[in-house]
């Protein structure tokens, strides 16, 4: 199973409106990762599957719809059509949107930096400085 860390911050720009911090969970960033992975073909159980195969929290859908509701209303993502399956109700699927991939640039610049950091401080001898 992935390690969920805590929410990270990212910082969003829309035109010339001021920059607002927007927080993104780690399963908020887990079902980005998937749709970006997924698309043009990212619907909620493909999600879900593709989620759970690499290691992830299993997730019902339930809970991933009420995710990708949230995705949705910060701008990170967006309905990219519904197709019919000869099912009930149509697939709907999802797309990242420019936001959304500004988002997940951000996540892992800040991962990276933070990883870079922990090795240093790992790997500093602190007697160097005396």
């Amino acid at each position: 199973m992935l390690g969920f860390q805590k929410a990270t911050n990212f910082v969003l720009k829309r035109g010339n409106m001021d920059k607002k911090v927007v927080l993104l969970g780690p399963l908020e960033e887990l079902v980005l990762l998937a749709i970006k992975a997924l698309t043009p073909n990212a619907y909620g159980l493909g999600i879900v599957e593709l989620i759970t195969k690499a290691g992830g929290k299993e997730k019902n859908l339930k809970g991933l719809y009420t995710t990708l509701d949230r995705l949705q209303r910060k701008h990170l993502i967006v309905l990219a059509g519904d197709r019919s399956t000869g099912r009930l109700h149509p697939r709907k699927y999802y797309k990242l949107t420019a936001l959304g991939e500004n988002a997940l640039n951000v996540v892992e610049a800040g991962r990276k930096k933070q990883e870079a950091i922990r090795t240093y401080l790992i790997n500093a001898n602190p007697n160097r400085f005396s």
